[in-house]
Formats: C-alpha cells, structure tokens, sequence
C-alpha cells in the first residue's frame, strides 16, 4: 500500500484476496477486522463481506473481537457487540476493557464516557495480568479512586464496582477495599481473605503482606496467617525468602517465619533473590549475598541488573 491509497488485505504469499476499500484497516482477529469507511468503524469476515455496517465513531483498544466481544462507541456511551453487532446485554458502567479468561473489568467514573476514559480503563486493566498499580513505598497498594468490578459474559457482576477500590488480576487473585480494610478474591468473586487489614501486598510465593495497623505478617491463599504480625517492615517472597525488620534488626527469613540470616550491619538489601543470590550494597557498591547470608560478590559494583535469571553486573569504580 503506497501512502494515500486505501487498505485491503493479502495473504501470506503477496496474494490480495480481499480488494483495497478502506480508509482504515485492522488485523483478524476470531475471524473479524475492523475497517474504516468515511470515518465510521464496522467489522468484515474473512471473506470480505461486512458482517457489521460501519457505523461506529470509535473502537476500545485493541480493535477487534475478543472472546466474542468487541467494544464500540455508540452514541456518546460505550458498549459491547457480538460478531452479528448486537448489544448482549445493557452497559451500567462508564468505562470497560476486553474479555480475558471470562471477565471484563469495569468501573463507573463521574462525567460523560469518552474514549480516554475507555482507554484509560483499558490500559490499565487489560490485564487481568498486566495492569500495574502504583504503590506505597512499604510496598503496600494505593487506592486510586478507580471503583473497579467485574463482569463475566452475561453482563453480570462477579465483583462488585461498589467496592472502595478493587485491583487487577495477578496470578488469578484481585485485592479489595471494603470499607477501608484490604482482602482478597478470586476470579468467581469469593472471598479467599476477608477484608480486615490496613495495607496489603500481592501474593508472592503464594504468601502476601498485611497490615493489621500495628505490625506485618503474611496470609496464605487459604485466608490463614502463616507468619504472625510481627514485623515493622515486609517484603514480598521469591524463592522463599524476603527480608523484614524487627525493630533494628533486619532480617531474612523463610515462608516458615524461621530466621535464615540476620543482615550485617552496614548492608542493603535492595531486591529479591533470583537464581539464588541477591544484590546488596555497602557504601554506594553493589555486590551479591547468598541463600545463607554469605557475601559470594563482595560489593565492587556501581549497579547490578537482572535479565529474566541473570545477573549483570557494572565496570567496578
């Protein structure tokens, strides 16, 4: 296509099997594309046959169908179609995101929807995996207004948007805000911890930090306390370690609550363990530090990176 010209598509081999008629043209997706005809979007098939008449001023992000469903721009509000272009069901919510594995975030905001809304929305929360939310420095996960729920592909909602705040999925478990107290649900919306502590984590290592409002301890993805409260400071396990503080005591230990090391004074422990060491710095260098708290790298480095299991280390100074 030269610049000007309209889309069409090809097959893998140059062939053009569906004629250049487009303003706009978007990949297949579940045997649907999304094209652009003076400025209005509508849905082809693989044959070339508009399956759903542009008609729309705008699509959600990505535009296409996924998991059947496409959002659209309709009007002045957004809403789902089907592959015929039907509405499935009434939208009650300002902002939306596609369908993974069964469920679409969703969230009310005040005003009028617009697609910054829906991008934003969709940005953020595509992800049942991805979307990441800012945190306090104690690692904690800050409210960010967002009254977030989800609905499964009856329209239905599997966790209330009139939650003070709910996350985005990880590892198949969203964090709530009820009443100004942290819990956690799983995707069909029940409860694995009830909404009882000031601040909480992630799950890592199948074990999250909370808050009780006095100290940090670690809850299961059973609801039950595996470490008591009794820390004024937690991390987040890998590989079966995180660091905490006792007072001025910092220390490593295990998904037991057992003491592995104590760290030396003078040390920082920046990260997590990863392939089984873990940065540390003393005086500005950064060396690493193994499972039973023996320096392997005495500190040497101006900085460490780490690329999926590996290590990278600086020129030293």
């Amino acid at each position: 296509r030269k610049k000007g010209e309209p889309y069409g598509y090809s097959d893998e081999t140059g062939n053009m099997v569906i004629p250049p008629s487009y303003d706009r043209a978007e990949p297949f997706h579940e045997d649907r594309a999304a094209v652009n005809i003076d400025k209005k979007w509508g849905f082809i098939d693989r044959s070339g046959t508009m399956v759903i008449a542009p008609q729309f001023r705008k699509l959600g992000h990505p535009k296409r169908f996924h998991e059947g469903y496409a959002l659209v721009m309709k009007g002045k509000k957004i809403t789902y179609i089907d592959k015929a272009g039907k509405t499935p069901f009434k939208m009650q919510w300002s902002n939306a995101s596609s369908f993974y594995d069964g469920l679409a975030e969703v969230s009310h905001s005040r005003g009028t929807s617009t697609l910054a809304n829906l991008g934003l929305a969709l940005k953020s929360a595509l992800s049942l995996a991805a979307g990441a939310p800012l945190y306090e420095d104690d690692g904690s996960i800050i409210d960010d207004g967002a009254r977030r729920g989800y609905i499964n592909t009856s329209g239905t909602e599997v966790i209330p948007s009139t939650n003070d705040y709910t996350t985005v999925f990880k590892d198949g478990i969203a964090l709530v805000k009820v009443h100004g107290q942290w819990g956690a649900v799983d995707r069909s919306g029940t409860y694995i911890v009830h909404p009882q502590y000031s601040k909480m984590h992630y799950f890592c290592d199948d074990l999250a930090a909370v808050y009780d409002g006095r100290k940090w301890g670690y809850v299961g993805r059973d609801g039950i306390m595996h470490i008591p409260p009794a820390y004024d400071e937690a991390g987040d396990f890998h590989e079966g370690l995180t660091r905490v503080r006792a007072a001025d005591d910092v220390l490593i230990i295990d998904k037991t609550g057992q003491i592995a090391f104590h760290l030396p004074a003078g040390l920082e422990f920046p990260w997590h363990f990863s392939a089984g060491i873990a940065p540390i710095i003393k005086d500005g260098k950064c060396g690493f530090i193994d499972r039973s708290g023996s320096i392997v790298v005495s500190p040497q480095y101006s900085e460490v990176l780490r690329y999926d299991v590996l290590w990278m280390m600086g020129s030293s100074m």
